[in-house]
């Protein structure tokens, strides 16, 4: 059974952060500099806010836009190519390739001893199955993102944790997981009377993971037209496996819907719905229900669903202990696809750090 269409995506806002919006005149630090770290990224953040969005930088050749769905699941990373093989580190790194929908260029880099080091494109790191190997590609071009993997479920074997690919989207799972619904490192004008913008990575650096180290430190350089961003998040697998996130935004210009910590899921029918169609199978989603834990403690359970026409449900409060998109459901009877196995996708949990102040969690159903 193939995975279905996601008829429908949720997306989960907290609007109660506030962000930067500092004057700057900062210029870019260099990334070959010693002890490159979060700062670092900060200023360039910085730099780049004081400066018109350069749309034409983010583009890429034609000839990797053009690629269809089936031909960019042609193009694989070479697991024998991944770097840290043969550092002693349980972590893997196998960065994307440009293409389809995958059509903002990323720098990739390797934070080595303080130093932050691009990772140059090559056609060697791919496998291309029937696609033509492209021609001509500049070193230069970049990568769609990344993922890493370690021995999450098994000593003796690699399986992703986290990866990065597309927009500021990145998913992660613990251990026994499958990848399901999504995090989003910024939402801006989701529901509102504005177009929704997406904002992108246009840089990650990677701390390079000692033998014995447990956690994995990226940091990421954020774009669109109306803010850019420095991002750092420490990753630690296991069986739940968690990510910080630290964050400073500075915003170009006003922004009428800001979503800090934005998940994003897939719901296409639920208990009670199977009588309205004709799929077999009794339950399809990723997410069952958003759960929250106000400020004053109170916890809130509402059950997702797939409206026929867009639907907003807002949540006010202040300082918010949590709010999440999550699968309580994990029988396989409910779901009955030993394909997608929507029993183990994950729930994704934010645990907002300080106060945030004065807000709203809004479930945003799109049909």
């Amino acid at each position: 059974m193939s995975v279905p269409s996601r008829r429908t995506i949720l997306a989960l806002l907290s609007t109660a952060c506030a962000f930067a919006n500092r004057a700057a005149q900062a210029q870019a630090t260099a990334d070959s500099r010693k002890g490159f770290s979060y700062e670092d990224v900060v200023e360039r953040a910085k730099a780049v806010a004081n400066q018109p969005f350069d749309a034409e930088s983010s583009k890429i050749p034609a000839e990797l836009s053009k690629l269809t769905y089936d031909s960019y699941r042609e193009i694989r990373f070479r697991r024998d190519k991944a770097f840290w093989r043969d550092g002693g580190s349980d972590y893997r790194l196998l960065p994307f390739h440009l293409g389809f929908l995958h059509d903002k260029p990323v720098q990739v880099h390797i934070i080595n001893h303080g130093d932050a080091i691009p990772i140059p494109f090559t056609t060697g790191l791919f496998e291309y199955g029937k696609v033509p190997v492209p021609k001509g590609l500049s070193p230069a071009l970049g990568f769609a993102g990344f993922a890493v993997t370690t021995n999450l479920n098994d000593p003796k074997i690699q399986d992703e944790v986290i990866s990065f690919l597309g927009a500021s989207y990145f998913r992660l799972i613990g251990r026994g997981h499958r990848y399901g619904l999504s995090a989003r490192s910024l939402a801006l004008d989701v529901g509102g009377k504005q177009p929704e913008e997406f904002p992108f990575m246009r840089a990650l650096w990677v701390e390079e993971p000692s033998r014995d180290a447990t956690d994995l430190v990226i940091y990421a350089l954020l774009d669109s037209p109306s803010v850019a961003g420095a991002y750092r998040y420490v990753v630690s697998p296991g069986r739940e496996t968690s990510v910080d996130v630290t964050a400073t935004i500075f915003p170009r210009n006003e922004i009428e819907r800001l979503g800090i910590a934005p998940l994003t899921s897939m719901f296409q029918a639920g208990e009670g719905d199977l009588a309205q169609r004709s799929d077999f199978r009794p339950e399809i989603h990723d997410s069952d229900g958003l759960m929250m834990q106000s400020g004053s403690g109170e916890w809130i359970w509402r059950p997702i669903r797939n409206p026929k026409a867009l639907r907003i449900s807002s949540f006010g409060d202040k300082n918010p202990r949590g709010f999440g998109l999550m699968q309580r459901d994990r029988d396989f009877g409910s779901y009955q696809d030993l394909e997608a196995r929507y029993e183990a996708r994950p729930g994704y949990w934010v645990t907002p750090q300080g106060d945030w102040g004065d807000g709203r969690i809004d479930l945003i159903e799109i049909p």
